[in-house]
């Protein structure tokens, strides 16, 4: 019988110059696309300075607070009782940070998997409370058919330091290139099929990384994960900015969600993307009666190339998210 392998994602050391300029050595862009493309997964520390991750932590976490209050169209990851709520992150000129949405040592990475000029499609951040919910089903982003190779890589950003104390994301690192489009537990539903999941594990077993505040987590969509309850005593923000491949002006995989913006942000965005190399998707909405936290977001992160991959499968996946959110 085979020995498990255990060993955990790489790390790469990011020097003050490289998280400053973006610009990586040779041997760490090596090895975070080889990381990247063999497990899945890569976390680059130092990535974002630590005083940005502060002030946004502490709005952030604000924010969280409050919108629990509403108590009504709260959105879950994976569904009410998880304890991971979705907020949307503060979308205003004090907040726009150029390490969070143009970093450019993230974008040169994912550049180098999935081709130049990534579209960030989809930005929202998954909020874990302290000594909530129960842990989520293994699963994987989207609930649609997929490529067998790199389309979209999410960049996760955790505001504070994050490890298995803490409540880290479960990782089941390769799967990204074990893992066929039909592994669902049924169509349309992003959950791994219980079945695959014990042979899995006696191939690589599951694990919770320890990444501190001001790294950057880099993962393939396809992975297999899942939340985990927070047993520290702090609220764990987690901000996701999911990057789609564009290879030309055409996009050869052509997802079609967009990021709700206010027209005045429109300037600052387009610089910061032009620095970063990356381009954000979005519908620009006028700044009266602008409030981000009830932006819109939507979680289909199929291609419209290929419609038969999800379009089938829409009403009922709908209908049970929206159950799952109640």
């Amino acid at each position: 019988m085979p020995v498990p392998i255990t060993t955990g994602p790489v790390h790469i050391p990011l020097s003050d110059e490289e998280r400053i300029s973006g610009i990586l050595t040779p041997l760490h862009l090596y090895d975070a696309v080889d990381a990247l493309r063999s497990d899945g997964v890569v976390i680059l520390d130092n990535a974002v300075a630590v005083e940005v991750c502060d002030k946004l932590n502490e709005r952030m976490t604000s924010d969280a607070k409050l919108m629990l209050t509403r108590n009504k169209d709260l959105k879950w990851g994976q569904g009410k009782g998880h304890g991971n709520l979705l907020v949307p992150p503060p979308l205003s000129q004090e907040f726009l940070f150029p390490d969070i949405y143009g970093n450019k040592a993230a974008t040169s990475v994912i550049s180098h998997v999935i081709g130049p000029n990534p579209e960030v499609r989809f930005l929202l951040s998954n909020t874990s409370f302290p000594k909530e919910g129960v842990r989520q089903p293994v699963h994987k982003d989207g609930r649609h058919l997929h490529p067998t190779h790199p389309y979209c890589i999410a960049m996760n950003v955790n505001l504070i330091d994050v490890s298995p104390e803490s409540g880290s994301t479960e990782l089941w690192l390769g799967t990204n290139n074990d893992s066929p489009p039909t592994d669902w537990i049924e169509p349309g539903v992003s959950h791994i099929n219980p079945a695959l999941l014990e042979p899995r594990r006696a191939i690589r077993p599951p694990l919770q990384p320890t990444v501190k505040k001001g790294g950057v987590v880099l993962r393939d969509l396809r992975l297999w994960h899942a939340g985990v309850p927070n047993p520290s005593d702090d609220i764990r923000v987690m901000i996701v900015l999911l990057h789609f491949a564009q290879l030309d002006e055409n996009r050869w995989f052509g997802n079609g969600e967009y990021i709700q913006m206010p027209r005045s942000l429109q300037p600052a965005i387009e610089a910061t993307s032009a620095r970063a190399g990356n381009k954000f998707i979005c519908q620009w909405v006028e700044d009266k009666n602008w409030n981000y936290l009830d932006s819109r977001f939507a979680q289909d992160f199929s291609s419209k190339v290929h419609p038969e991959f999800w379009e089938p499968y829409r009403e009922a996946s709908e209908a049970k998210l929206a159950k799952m959110n109640m």
